[in-house]
């Protein structure tokens, strides 16, 4: 199923909204706190590929076109055919979607529920139940 771009802009308002609640908050918190696992010394280039649920392709207005999605085992399949390694997987909100909204609003619950992400990220079978799957590459 494809979308166009203006069905992508309709939806963008709820994302922003999504973005600013604690769970859409904590997405990047624990993203930001895997990729900093890797980071060293050298520039780092990132590519960020996929999201959401998978069932649709992704709307890259840069291009103006449709790019598909790609499950991880593919695009790390791809990566390694050019010159790439994979350097970590995670699990990123692996808990959070199985609890109720409201108590993640508490300041006292948020930083308990995002100690336990960060604890639970690259943890298996925990990461395999996680709401998004993270996967770092290296370019060998």
């Amino acid at each position: 199923m494809t979308i166009t771009a203006d069905e992508f802009n309709q939806v963008v308002d709820e994302w922003k909204e999504w973005q600013s609640t604690p769970w859409g908050r904590l997405l990047y918190r624990v993203s930001q706190s895997n990729l900093a696992r890797h980071l060293g010394q050298s520039p780092l280039r990132v590519l960020d590929v996929g999201g959401g649920n998978g069932t649709k392709g992704y709307f890259h207005p840069w291009f103006n076109r449709l790019t598909p999605l790609y499950s991880s085992a593919e695009m790390i399949g791809f990566l390694q055919t050019q010159g790439c390694k994979q350097a970590g997987d995670y699990g990123v909100l692996c808990v959070c979607a199985y609890l109720p909204n409201e108590p993640k609003y508490e300041a006292g619950y948020y930083s308990q529920l995002e100690q336990l992400e960060l604890e639970l990220t690259d943890q298996y079978p925990y990461k395999l139940l996680a709401r998004f799957y993270q996967v770092v590459v290296e370019k060998q």
